[in-house]
């Protein structure tokens, strides 16, 4: 339990009371200014939505980040490519013998 800490994070004119580790904490920090941040935008962007509304949007905006994220950080066509030139590195060292 000494690793975790007790903070209040205000989102969205909320109050959050939360416990968490101690070392996630500059994250969830940014995280929580981020979202912020994010419906500040929209707000004045969009003056008329309700907050329900641009907090879907920050959502989605999040969302859609995180996907493009997964998509560049996607290693697997690389490591088969790697894995087909071992196996023709392979194929080629055993036929020399």
């Amino acid at each position: 339990m000494d690793d975790e800490i007790k903070i209040n994070l205000n989102m969205a004119d909320l109050h959050f009371p939360l416990t968490i580790k101690r070392n996630t904490e500059e994250n969830v920090r940014l995280a929580a200014k981020q979202v912020n941040m994010g419906l500040n935008a929209y707000r004045q962007r969009f003056k008329t939505l309700s907050k329900e509304h641009l907090l879907v949007m920050v959502a989605f905006h999040f969302a859609k980040e995180n996907l493009e994220l997964k998509e560049r950080n996607d290693t697997e066509p690389y490591m088969e490519y790697i894995q087909k030139m071992m196996e023709v590195i392979d194929d080629h060292l055993r036929n020399d013998k």
